[in-house]
């Protein structure tokens, strides 16, 4: 359900994305957001600078277990069998 993010040079936490409502399963980054998957179905995509959520993606109708991100294009696999091509600024599900 939460992401912590800990300082690489000292270790210590920082922060804790709060937002999912079942247990993440998968993460990725880009220049300036995380984006992270759960198993209650949505993709968070995460503003690294205010540590907030500006986007959730709803679109899998099964836990999600894999992002992967490529240029402006964010792709979702879930237990849905599926893969979901999303415009990664945005979060709109790209056909």
């Amino acid at each position: 359900r939460s992401i912590f993010l800990y300082s690489a040079k000292t270790g210590k936490k920082l922060e804790a994305l709060e937002g999912h409502a079942s247990p993440v399963t998968c993460l990725v980054s880009s220049e300036s957001s995380l984006f992270s998957g759960s198993v209650d179905k949505t993709v968070m995509r995460w503003d690294l600078q205010t540590s907030r959520c500006v986007a959730t993606m709803r679109g899998h109708t099964g836990p999600i277990w894999c992002l992967a991100v490529r240029e402006d294009r964010l792709f979702s696999a879930a237990d849905d069998t599926t893969v979901i091509v999303w415009d990664a600024d945005c979060g709109k599900k790209l056909d």
